[in-house]
């Protein structure tokens, strides 16, 4: 923010900007441009890849945002891929916000700003400084902190079990329940026809004997 000389002769002919600052407007401008071209250039050339590939892709990239007075750092996140539910990564991985972003957010801090410790490589910090929202953009999310740890709605992806067992099931080859009829391990009650050679009306005691039922 420039503040005006209170000894200003006249208000309306205020003094001409130093070449530096001239430069310096132009230079935030262009970075400010080259920063909206960062999601369509990328995500042009990953779909690419990904045609080319058959690879998924993820990016995470963050700065000073040039829009806000305090240049705050923000972090934006770009997802090339999706899963059999339709979600990309951020969007399946329900930390993503207060683990992936929150860590580079810290890595961030730390590479701006010196009094920002360096966070250890095996260690994810827990505090939250930042406490700004954040925008979805198609594939491209921009966040400043965002430590939502809300779970997103996501579906089952468990595939149903195809070993059931229970009773009164005909036909299996386990062979495992009641009322089975003809399975191959003959293990049940009132079977016919097994393999066993035991015949229904017999029964067989501990000794290996066969008494005739009557």
């Amino acid at each position: 923010m420039r503040i005006h000389n209170e000894q200003h002769t006249s208000r309306k002919t205020p003094p001409a900007e130093s070449d530096d600052e001239i430069s310096a407007d132009v230079d935030a401008e262009m970075r400010r441009s080259n920063i909206q071209q960062c999601a369509p250039a990328l995500t042009q050339i990953l779909t690419h890849l990904s045609q080319k590939t058959g690879w998924s892709f993820s990016v995470l990239m963050g700065g000073p945002d040039l829009a806000d007075a305090e240049e705050q750092c923000v972090v934006a996140s770009l997802h090339i891929g999706k899963n059999r539910c339709g979600l990309n990564f951020a969007e399946s991985y329900r930390q993503f916000n207060s683990t992936v972003v929150q860590a580079y957010m810290e890595f961030l801090d730390s590479k701006l700003y010196d009094n920002v410790p360096i966070i250890a490589a095996s260690s994810i910090s827990k505090k939250t400084g930042h406490d700004k929202g954040s925008n979805t953009n198609d594939g491209a999310d921009v966040m400043k902190g965002d430590n939502d740890d809300e779970p997103d709605n996501h579906r089952s992806m468990d595939d149903e079990d195809d070993a059931d067992v229970g009773e009164g099931q005909e036909g299996n080859d386990a062979g495992i329940g009641k009322d089975n009829e003809g399975d191959n391990a003959g293990i049940g009650d009132d079977q016919e026809g097994d393999d066993s050679g035991i015949d229904d009306d017999q029964e067989v005691d501990n000794a290996g004997r066969l008494d005739k039922l009557s």
